[in-house]
């Protein structure tokens, strides 16, 4: 049988597989070697990152349309989800406590901090969410108070599950399109632009962050995971699945360093980077990803 090595086909599918390997004995390498530490290169804010359910998925437990059996029906039919919301006691869009867990301590990390930044001027305030996949954190924007809110997805899946929470909370206030971020006119400004769990999944981070900048007129907060090498790089992730709920578009991808984030923000025009980072007061709840510093929100200020 004649052997495929040739075929440039089959030797960029080779190539592509061989790469995740490669780049875990690095790892490998790193780690031995000391040189894979965590780095704090920014000024912290912090912020309580309790137990308690946020104010959004408490208020959840007082809406009682649909029924208990019609709302986990609708669950059910939207999955996958893939993020643990609490709409109800024992009734979440994952059953797994350490998911809902998650979001509750991401919702105390992120909104709590928006909403402290902002202050009286939440009530006025515009907000767009880039990659919104289910809509969460645009929605609780929109039930702190601000004026306008907007979240765009790449797919209409992401986007029907994002119109369910909009209903089931009943927050009127928001707008949810089907829409990708690089299509966004950057000519429509907003007060706060949430740039979350996004720069992992993408091909051209300087055009994305640039874009953030561009549409953000007071700060943006970009939460992502972030690599710890200590070089300013992308590192190329592969053999991805594009047609995932909570993948990008390409099956290649370029992960930030902490160090290549920063710096990318500096370079679009970012005059002031903070950190955000729960409280040291031994109040709060575990995240692993966030306590590692592997996924770190940073706020840009303009």
């Amino acid at each position: 049988m004649k052997s495929d090595d040739n075929n440039p086909e089959v030797k960029e599918r080779m190539a592509l597989s061989d790469a995740q390997p490669r780049y875990r004995d690095w790892l490998s390498d790193l780690k031995k070697n000391g040189l894979f530490g965590i780095e704090q290169l920014l000024p912290f804010i912090e912020t309580p990152c309790p137990f308690d359910l946020p104010a959004l998925m408490a208020h959840g437990a007082t809406v009682s349309v649909p029924d208990d059996n019609a709302l986990q029906a609708e669950i059910e039919r939207l999955r996958p989800w893939g993020y643990g919301i609490q709409l109800r006691p024992n009734i979440a869009t994952e059953k797994n406590r350490v998911m809902v867990q998650r979001m509750i301590y991401r919702s105390h990390l992120i909104s709590g901090t928006v909403r402290g930044l902002l202050g009286s001027a939440m009530d006025t305030a515009t907000v767009l969410d880039m990659a919104c996949n289910h809509g969460y954190f645009a929605v609780e924007a929109a039930f702190h108070g601000a004026r306008k809110v907007v979240g765009v997805d790449l797919r209409e899946q992401n986007i029907a599950k994002a119109n369910f929470l909009k209903t089931y909370f009943g927050t009127q206030n928001v707008e949810f399109r089907v829409q990708n971020v690089y299509d966004l006119d950057s000519s429509e400004t907003f007060d706060v632009v949430y740039n979350l769990g996004l720069f992992y999944h993408v091909t051209d981070p300087y055009v994305l962050m640039q874009h953030t900048y561009d549409m953000c007129n007071k700060f943006a907060v970009i939460d992502t995971i972030m690599h710890k090498e200590p070089v300013s790089a992308f590192l190329q992730m592969v053999n991805k699945d594009a047609s995932s709920h909570s993948e990008g578009e390409f099956v290649v991808e370029l992960h930030p360093t902490y160090r290549a984030m920063i710096d990318l923000m500096h370079a679009v025009g970012f005059k002031d980077i903070r950190e955000v980072v729960a409280c040291e007061d031994g109040n709060n709840a575990p995240h692993e990803l966030y306590d590692s510093r592997h996924r770190r929100c940073l706020i840009g200020f303009k």
